[in-house]
């Protein structure tokens, strides 16, 4: 009799908890609305240089896989990185261009990551000595109605208004920008079952924008995007661009172009 008692209030048990989860979740749903999110993103700028980071192996859009390779893209034992004086120029230039702080003493770092477009097993970066720090960008974003109560005084104003249509000033941060290197490309073939590897890509010189998390909207990433787009090929320094939206809870990664962005913060 006791076991069949147990029984009855697991059973019992199993039709309150799903009922209590359903209301607990309309509830949720229906608060969340009432919060306002908070965007940083880590943006990737392809520099726009002819050879490749730590090798001299000349690199360009397009070429047959597997045929712009250095000892170094590959991961040859005993090859040695020669950093790219011109990557560092560039690098520079943005950081400049960006208002950002540069930093007298930098240095590289390695993230491990277990790739198959990576051969080495790892990721030149840099994280504790970055080539800027503290930098930020002034753009100017356009909304159909006022959100001005929403957002940060200190990071936004309007500055024109017409027809219900709203013009405003937002200041984003620029934590720090630094160099990296470029992975392979990972080409999956599911008719075939297979991936094929083109390590073309690989040691092609980056730079990661990273921004504190100021933004509350997809307009004000995308237009942020395209304002700090612009000013990178202004500059010459970079010619192609790839986006990841995070916050301490949320990472999106791997985002090429402004509609994936607005999707993505959206979703």
């Amino acid at each position: 009799m006791k076991i069949v008692s147990r029984y009855k209030y697991l059973f019992c048990i199993n039709q309150i908890i799903p009922q209590y989860h359903r209301i607990f979740y309309s509830t949720q749903t229906t608060r969340i609305t009432n919060y306002i999110p908070l965007i940083g993103l880590e943006i990737h700028a392809q520099l726009s240089v002819h050879n490749k980071l730590f090798t001299y192996v000349p690199y360009s859009f397009g070429a047959p896989p597997n045929t712009q390779l250095g000892l170094h893209d590959v991961a040859i034992p005993g090859s040695m990185p020669i950093l790219n004086r011109h990557c560092l120029e560039l690098a520079i230039i943005a950081s400049i261009g960006l208002n950002c702080k540069i930093n007298s003493i930098t240095n590289f770092d390695r993230k491990h990551y277990f790739y198959t477009d990576l051969p080495a097993g790892y990721q030149i970066t840099q994280y504790y000595k970055p080539i800027s720090i503290n930098g930020y960008l002034d753009y100017i974003w356009l909304r159909d109605h006022s959100i001005i109560e929403q957002l940060d005084p200190l990071y936004t104003e309007v500055i024109h208004s017409n027809n219900n249509q709203y013009y405003y000033r937002s200041h984003a941060r620029i934590k720090c920008i630094q160099i990296e290197q470029d992975t392979g490309k990972s080409l999956h073939n599911i008719q075939r079952d297979c991936s094929l590897i083109d390590l073309n890509r690989s040691d092609v010189g980056l730079i990661e924008i990273v921004t504190e998390p100021d933004f509350n909207s997809s307009d004000q990433v995308a237009a942020f995007i395209m304002d700090l787009s612009r000013l990178l090929r202004h500059l010459k320094c970079c010619n192609a661009i790839d986006i990841a939206n995070q916050n301490p809870r949320v990472e999106i990664k791997n985002i090429g172009t402004i509609h994936g962005v607005i999707s993505s913060i959206g979703w």
